[in-house]
């Protein structure tokens, strides 16, 4: 017992420490990693997903840093549900780390159109430092969505969706990537931001970024040609179905110590 309780508390120790991680904004679970209730019709519904995450910076109109991204999972793919919060005039980009590697912005320069030309180059004219090195990478715009796998070169296409398109703010984006194709992740860093077709950045971003404060960098970071830095970004977990279970019976038996300890005279 005194194993299965040390290594309850290890796995619920690890999460709170995750959650205090230097730039990691929020850190959220899906409460049920084998089941999901998305349904992809362009609605997002109370309960549809298990995790909704927000950001800053309204330079283009608030359509990213108004707007609200939820993620769920079922143990087969990865769901992602895009609310803009402004009309979709842009291209909201996101960038995922969920294994280890992955890239700079210095390493990467796929110019061969705007979605790979934004997942790549981010401010055109200057390299952005990351807080995380990510393997993919999701455009998203009035065109529909389309996914990639980060390289150094070309881009490797994984997919494109165009069911939910135009820039009604009315209409929720919503598309899927396999958790095979990640590499099977037990969690997703991530962030987001906004940009032209001709990577003219806003400054707009998920999570929030200091830089949400100021003008929109551009091309060139007002002119500056200094690195527009992205120093946060947020976490998705899908657990185990035994660490859920353990981290469970680790809660259970704290909360059962807690209840019985004896009150001071």
């Amino acid at each position: 017992m005194k194993r299965f309780l040390a290594a309850a508390i290890a796995v619920c120790l690890s999460t709170f420490a995750g959650a205090a991680h230097a730039g990691l904004i929020s850190s959220q679970t899906d409460s049920n990693p084998n089941a999901s209730n998305v349904v992809d019709d362009g609605t997002i519904s109370p309960g549809e997903y298990s995790t909704a995450y927000t950001g800053g910076g309204t330079g283009f109109g608030g359509t990213v840093g108004l707007g609200t991204l939820y993620l769920d999972s079922d143990g087969v793919n990865l769901y992602l549900g895009f609310q803009p919060g402004s009309n979709v005039n842009d291209n909201f980009i996101i960038h995922l780390d969920s294994r280890t590697g992955g890239y700079t912005d210095a390493q990467m320069n796929d110019t061969a159109d705007p979605g790979r030309n934004l997942l790549t180059n981010l401010t055109r004219d200057v390299d952005d430092p990351f807080a995380i090195l990510p393997d993919f990478g999701i455009v998203m715009g009035g065109f529909g969505q389309v996914s990639f796998e980060l390289t150094t070169g070309s881009l490797n296409f994984l997919g494109f969706e165009n069911d939910q398109a135009g820039n009604s703010p009315a209409l929720a984006r919503e598309f899927e990537i396999s958790l095979a194709t990640l590499g099977n992740p037990t969690s997703i860093d991530f962030f987001v931001s906004y940009g032209a077709d001709n990577n003219y950045m806003s400054n707009e971003s998920m999570p929030v970024e200091a830089f949400n404060a100021g003008a929109n960098p551009g091309f060139d970071n007002n002119g500056t040609f200094s690195p527009v830095v992205r120093t946060n970004y947020n976490q998705f977990n899908v657990p185990e179905p035994t660490s859920m279970a353990i981290a469970a019976v680790g809660a259970l038996i704290l909360s059962s110590r807690s209840r019985r300890r004896p009150q001071k005279a």
